[in-house]
């Protein structure tokens, strides 16, 4: 009867035994044998190595005899050694040992060579070097920038003390500091005074000076050097006014300042000194720093003190007015007159049209072809109220006005006349009328027009009407056609 091996399965040959579990066990001999041998190999190479070492500190001087000796056995003992590698190797497996030998050295030469190649792929394969990004050097500059509140102040929030700063784009300044002590005077005081002295005792500066030297070290930094400090009262000295003892002093916060930084809003303040902090916070009820700065900081470096004051607040532009009222739709509720043409306008622009340096906004209906229609919407800078312009009739009808207006082709812009100019109708090219419309006090009137006339049996007349008509060569007429401008609109 057939028997199979219990731990593989396979067919046990005629003397009971599996040949799979034997080569297996052959395999691990094998291994093992190697292992040794590797083994032995390293130590026989540290002796050499320990040895050879230990012959050339002894070769300095000469051996004794004794010393000779116990070389001489330490290198008998070296050569009765374990035996040399190939000495391990020289007993030969059997032929299935060779053959099951020689597919696990293959198993193993493959994992070697992977091993091998990713080592050569990690030596090839260069990290990056780190490069360090030096801060650029400060940019000498003739002026700091704009928007420098009208005053910064240095104050710790307790007490009845301050110094203000007034500082010019140009570096130069002036401010003041005070102190006062509405308590009773010492009595010494008032001797000297001759004088009772009411109003008590007041510590008093007024200074003046200027920053030179200004760089620019970012878009919210700058750094400079106090090169002048002068003073109208001599520190040191005292006066009496108005029933009050006054003690001049130096400028506190910049006595003793050599080099001065001025950050801008939105310079952070993960790298500023701590002290900034201190006379920021508590004294301006800034409740805590925040990471970029809201307001302007004057920082005296050598005494660590700071002055501060608030940003101005943006003003909005009334180009960014019209652009968010369009952009919200709030101009559908000053669409006066627009329902009685059944159209709305898809277009818009913003055009100074008389000069004032705020812009109007018109709003226009264009089909793509032929007639289309505005109107403009004026807004007052100081009280920001909107209004429809009323368009005055073409055609010389005064004291007439609509809200909104029809032009043929193309709106135009006349910057020599501050005047929108267009033709109402579509005249040909026998005779055609451009009029322009001025703008004053949310009113578009016809102030000027300029024309044509060309028919077959008479000569081609061109003019101007403007309190009255001028006659215009060609030449004349077409230089007042081209400086008009054509307004360029954009879709709603």
């Amino acid at each position: 009867m057939k028997r199979f091996c219990g731990h593989c399965g396979s067919r046990l040959d005629e003397y009971g035994r599996c040949p799979v579990c034997e080569a297996k066990k052959r395999r691990r001999k094998y291994r093992k044998q190697i292992w040794i041998a590797a083994l032995a190999v390293f130590c026989v190479a540290v002796l050499a190595v320990t040895g050879l070492h230990f012959a050339g500190v002894l070769a300095s001087e000469p051996a004794s005899n004794d010393q000779q000796e116990t070389m001489g056995v330490e290198a008998d003992a070296l050569s009765d050694a374990a035996p040399a590698p190939e000495d391990a190797l020289q007993e030969q497996p059997s032929q299935e040992e060779s053959e099951a030998a020689s597919e696990d050295g293959a198993e193993e030469e493959m994992v070697e060579n992977v091993a091998v190649d990713t080592e050569v792929e990690e030596e090839v394969v260069e990290e990056p070097q780190e490069t360090q990004t030096l801060p650029a050097e400060p940019i000498a500059v003739d002026q700091l920038p704009a928007g420098i509140p009208e005053t910064l102040k240095f104050q710790s929030g307790a007490g009845g003390w301050w110094t203000e700063l007034y500082l010019n784009q140009d570096g130069t300044f002036s401010g003041f500091y005070q102190d006062w002590n509405m308590g009773g005077v010492m009595p010494e005081m008032e001797q000297e005074a001759g004088q009772a002295l009411p109003n008590g005792q007041c510590y008093r500066c007024d200074f003046s000076g200027r920053f030179s030297d200004i760089r620019k070290v970012s878009e919210v930094e700058y750094v400079m050097e106090l090169t002048e400090l002068t003073y109208l009262q001599e520190p040191g000295s005292h006066a009496v006014i108005d029933g009050a003892w006054f003690d001049y002093s130096e400028a506190y916060g910049l006595s003793g300042a050599k080099e001065v930084r001025l950050y801008l809003p939105g310079r952070a303040t993960a790298d500023i000194a701590d002290q900034i902090s201190g006379w920021l916070v508590i004294p301006h009820g800034l409740g805590e720093l925040p990471e970029a700065l809201e307001g302007w900081c004057l920082y005296n470096v050598e005494t660590g003190q700071s002055f501060y004051g608030e940003a101005a607040e943006a003003t909005q532009t009334t180009a960014e007015f019209w652009e968010a009222f369009v952009s919200s739709e709030e101009y559908l509720t000053y669409l006066r007159g627009w329902d009685s043409i059944g159209q709305m306008p898809n277009e818009y622009a913003l055009l100074d049209i008389d000069g004032d340096g705020c812009e109007e906004l018109l709003l226009n209906y264009n089909p793509g072809f032929g007639f289309s229609y505005y109107s403009v919407l004026c807004r007052d800078p100081a009280s920001g109220e909107v209004t429809v312009a009323g368009i005055e009739e073409g055609w010389f009808v005064e004291d007439t006005y609509k809200p909104v207006a029809q032009h043929y082709s193309a709106l135009s812009y006349s910057p020599k006349y501050h005047a929108l100019a267009y033709a109402e109708l579509n005249n040909g090219s026998y005779f055609d009328l451009i009029q322009y419309w001025t703008l004053e006090d949310t009113q578009l009137s016809v102030t000027l027009s300029v024309g044509f006339s060309r028919f077959p049996d008479t000569e081609a007349e061109y003019y101007l009407n403007h309190n009255g008509r001028t006659d215009l060569t060609e030449a004349e007429f077409q230089a007042v056609m081209d400086e008009r401008e054509i307004i360029q609109f954009q879709p709603i």
